[in-house]
């Protein structure tokens, strides 16, 4: 499933850059519909490392 950029961006707005914690507001959907979110973290050293996970959250009606 295909998602405009700006329901992508609505959906995903990042929150407290400090937290530990990531939400987001799924939208309304007429059958079960797998999202998959890919989460980024990024450490403030030099070089700055990255890790990355994916989460596969399924929205049901």
């Amino acid at each position: 499933m295909s998602l405009p950029k700006t329901l992508l961006s609505t959906l995903l707005a990042p929150g407290n850059s400090n937290s530990l914690d990531a939400s987001f507001t799924a939208p309304q959907v007429k059958t079960a519909t797998p999202f998959h979110i890919i989460l980024q973290v990024q450490d403030d050293g030099t070089p700055s490392l990255f890790a990355w996970r994916r989460a596969i959250v399924i929205v049901t009606p």
